[in-house]
């Protein structure tokens, strides 16, 4: 009875590292956040149980009856059931990030870090059916760098395509977490800004045409011998409403915008035809 009792006790001991073991794997995929503090408590009491069972094992006075052998399968099948419950915790986990990375990639640009086409698309046609459905203002911004092919040529393409990486950081940090930045073409790219007039997306415009002024988009190379690279851009702004009510119009009107922003002078906010106050 007594080889019984201890049979169970180590199986159980060995469930428990186990799962501390899977413990750990667990909470190393886990964001740092009151989840993965929670992980942490219950990892503390698996390991309380281990020491309880190690200690059963080694100073316990047991007496060789049919309550020890209970207990002891007890504490066996529950330790067996934790390790299990852990396994598929972290099995579901990996399986979240992996889905969660597969679906970032799906609707990012992998150059920019910002989202993608497809995702904009899909985005834009949602913020218009919201926009018309409660009679809320809508705007669009088109950003383009100026001069990008000058950029290209003097310092080659994979210097081209950090400019454009850092760009996108830049517009993602000077936004708000409501608005959708996302690459509308090689250097352009198209900020949906939810419930923002036309005044509004005029004032965000001008801002974020500073900020990318006075921002060094990549440091000096003193090994390549290069100097910092700043740019400028160019911007048109368009406003959801009854002059283009629907996505290739509003898209248009800014595109047409931005075309004479360019006209006029590089380094320039232009006002779509929705987006210009009433004479």
């Amino acid at each position: 009875m007594e080889f019984v009792v201890n049979g169970l006790i180590v199986l159980g001991a060995g469930f428990l590292l186990a799962a501390l073991l899977t413990l750990w794997r667990l909470i190393k995929q886990l964001p740092l956040g009151e989840i993965r503090r929670d992980w942490y408590l219950v990892a503390g009491a698996v390991l309380f149980v281990m020491v309880y069972f190690v200690h059963a094992l080694a100073n316990g006075n047991r007496f060789g009856d049919l309550t020890d052998v209970l207990i002891s399968l007890l504490l066996f099948v529950a330790a067996s059931m934790l390790w299990i419950i852990i396994t598929l915790s972290l099995n579901t986990a990996i399986d979240v990030r992996r889905f969660t990375m597969l679906e970032r990639d799906r609707i990012n640009d992998p150059l920019m870090g910002i989202y993608n086409r497809r995702y904009l698309d899909r985005r834009l046609e949602e913020e218009i059916a919201r926009a018309n459905r409660y009679d809320l203002p809508l705007s669009v911004l088109l950003i383009v760098i100026d001069q990008f092919t000058a950029i290209n040529k003097a310092h080659g393409r994979q210097v081209g395509d950090l400019v454009l990486k850092r760009l996108g950081a830049l517009l993602v940090e000077a936004v708000r977490t409501s608005d959708v930045v996302a690459r509308y073409s090689d250097e352009e790219v198209l900020i949906i800004a939810p419930n923002t007039s036309a005044p509004s997306a005029a004032i965000l415009a001008e801002r974020l045409r500073k900020k990318v002024e006075t921002s060094v988009l990549l440091p000096p190379n003193v090994r390549n011998q290069r100097s910092a690279i700043s740019a400028t851009v160019s911007i048109g702004v368009s406003t959801f409403g009854q002059t283009n009510e629907g996505t290739r119009a509003l898209v248009d009107d800014a595109g047409d915008a931005l075309r004479q922003a360019t006209v006029v002078g590089l380094n320039q906010v232009s006002l779509g035809d929705s987006a210009k106050p009433p004479n």
